[in-house]
């Protein structure tokens, strides 16, 4: 693959060049900030791996990365990012150009990591696609996006369905109490409502109950929320929707610049179905988005639901495929894959 070679490569990224960039680029979702990747090494175990390429001209491309080491074999695996934290692939002021992506693959293939892989952003799924390398396997997913240009009352009008606006209307009279907070303090009754759901999921399956929490824990840990919520400051919130002194449900949102993210969420299904709290919640922080000037808010992936899929698109959420990309022979996407499959069940 002929690319253009940088003028030089520096690991990690000096940090006051990868903020300057974050800071410019228009393309620039939370996870891929310092601020992410710091949470990432001390919750998960990894170490700083960011690449700054320096280009001719003076222009910088980053590229947000973790690295674990394999204690058998001492070899290295590069994620960005590594699986369940989020969008990785590199950041420029200016937008990622095919020459940009090369670059890139260029440089992981060229390295003596027994792994590596690449979650870019979703819009700007065709750049990738274009220029994957023939050694480099594709494994196709998809998001829900909402588009919030025109602000919110056009969002509302032009974007909900008629249904969900009713959904909403509802919730408006059930008397709910919304808590929205910016630190930790929320965050024991999400998980105990998470925990709860991930019970009741496993009585509907008749699956173990110390099963279904084991599971449940190792899919979510508690610590990766409660450090994500407490390293993002205001960046990330909080929403309970409580019914008298009952979580009904609960959500969590990330903003950054332009882009916010509906990140987490669970409830209590008799609650959140008869006071429509779920709907109330999204419409919630859809609005705070809107406030915040952010374009789009990310519903995140369904996995092939069919219910989760309608219940975005009823907010007016469009599918948008994306792809992950992994090099190498240690089959970590395929773990997750069906780790991900064996919990589906719970769901």
């Amino acid at each position: 693959m002929e690319v253009n070679r940088p003028v030089q490569v520096v690991s990690p990224a000096p940090r006051d060049i990868w903020n300057a960039i974050v800071g410019a680029s228009s393309e620039v979702w939370l996870s891929q900030t310092p601020a992410w990747l710091d949470c990432v090494c001390a919750v998960g175990g990894y170490e700083d791996a960011s690449c700054l390429y320096e280009m001719s001209g003076n222009r910088y491309l980053v590229l947000p990365m973790a690295r674990r080491h394999v204690p058998v074999s001492g070899q290295l695996i590069v994620e960005s990012m590594p699986h369940g934290w989020g969008i990785g692939g590199p950041l420029a002021a200016d937008p990622i150009s095919v020459d940009d992506v090369a670059l890139v693959w260029g440089d992981l293939i060229n390295r003596a990591a027994l792994y590596a892989s690449i979650r870019p952003s979703p819009l700007c799924s065709d750049i990738w696609a274009s220029t994957c390398p023939p050694q480099v396997r594709a494994a196709t997913n998809s998001t829900h996006i909402l588009d919030l240009s025109g602000g919110v009352d056009h969002v509302w009008e032009h974007r909900f369905k008629s249904t969900t606006r009713t959904k909403i209307r509802k919730a408006e009279h059930m008397g709910l109490r919304i808590e929205c907070d910016s630190s930790t303090r929320l965050v024991p009754v999400f998980y105990d409502l998470y925990l709860q759901w991930v019970e009741r999921r496993a009585r509907e399956q008749g699956i173990p109950l110390w099963l279904a929490r084991w599971r449940g824990k190792r899919w979510d840990p508690y610590n990766r929320i409660h450090s994500i919520v407490e390293h993002m400051g205001d960046a990330c919130r909080v929403w309970v929707a409580w019914c008298d002194d009952r979580p009904a449900a609960a959500i969590i949102t990330l903003f950054y610049k332009d882009k916010a993210l509906f990140w987490r969420g669970t409830s209590d299904k008799e609650l959140a179905t008869g006071t429509r709290a779920n709907d109330f919640l999204q419409w919630l922080a859809i609005q705070e988005a809107c406030r915040a000037g952010c374009r789009h808010y990310g519903m995140g992936e369904s996995g092939g639901v069919a219910s989760l899929m309608r219940y975005k698109s009823g907010f007016g959420a469009v599918l948008y495929p994306y792809i992950d990309y992994n090099l190498g022979w240690f089959p970590t996407t395929e773990v997750s894959t069906c780790f991900q499959s064996a919990l589906s069940v719970l769901k």
